[in-house]
């Protein structure tokens, strides 16, 4: 049953690790499983689940190890997959309108990476000061509730001013927070900041070195990719071609070490 396969794979969602992606985009879990389920994913297949109740349990905790997955979870999960597809554009063209229709639909019914994402998307790709407090309300929340990730984007929020009033020394607070908790990316932060002495910090190798070791590190992803990104971006600081570039080619050349191996 093509249901029930989607449904096995879907729970596969709790636990993938974070690709090098966008790191707006970028919910507590899952965005790497959904860019590998991309080809498979589109409207049709949420077509399948419609006729059926929704209350139907396709697996037991037994089967899960935790969870309990209805038709309603799968088609909730499904919703915010083919929103992340529509909006990484791996294998279609980018459909930004229709990814925000299925992700607010996705959170009306419940599912919490839906409505981080729809969080992030407000606060960082659009310029309604309406949308960018709403999402910060959500990633605020979240944060009260523990989320190192949403820590995380609290303190790029804080360092473009969006939702929020601008302040670099409470994103250096935020992205420490994250950091501490184990969340990669700013983990890689940290270290940048102290390797080039921003937010108003003295350059230290020492202390960059110190992040760069750091322990545990929770997701995937590479120092120099990441850099790279958020220096396009502007997201974690602010845009730089020249840096951007520097990290870009440092990046594939990791990626090229890293295949070889």
């Amino acid at each position: 049953m093509k249901l029930r396969l989607m449904a096995a794979l879907l729970i596969v969602v709790l636990t993938a690790s974070q690709p090098a992606a966008a790191h707006w985009l970028w919910p507590a879990t899952g965005v790497g499983f959904a860019v590998k389920l991309c080809p498979d994913l589109n409207e049709s297949v949420l077509a399948e689940v419609d006729d059926l109740d929704p209350d139907v349990v396709l697996f037991s905790p037994e089967d899960t190890g935790s969870l309990a997955v209805s038709v309603a979870d799968t088609q909730s999960y499904l919703m915010w997959n083919i929103a992340v597809c529509k909006i990484i554009a791996v294998d279609r063209e980018r459909d930004i309108e229709r990814a925000r229709e299925l992700l607010t639909e996705a959170s009306a019914r419940g599912n919490e990476s839906a409505r981080h994402t729809l969080a992030s998307m407000n606060i960082f790709t659009t310029n309604d000061e309406a949308l960018h407090t709403a999402g910060y309300l959500v990633l605020k929340n979240e944060a009260a509730n523990r989320s190192a990730w949403a820590i995380g984007k609290l303190g790029y929020a804080k360092f473009l001013g969006r939702g929020t009033n601008r302040s670099e020394a409470e994103a250096l607070v935020f992205y420490e927070q994250a950091a501490t908790a184990g969340m990669t990316p700013w983990i890689f932060v940290m270290a940048h900041i102290h390797e080039r002495g921003l937010f108003g910090l003295d350059p230290s190798v020492e202390e960059s070195q110190r992040w760069l070791a750091f322990e545990p590190k929770i997701h995937t992803g590479s120092y120099e990719c990441t850099i790279a990104s958020l220096y396009a971006a502007g997201l974690a600081f602010p845009k730089n071609t020249e840096l951007r570039e520097e990290f870009a080619r440092r990046c594939d050349a990791h990626s090229d070490k890293t295949e070889s191996h």
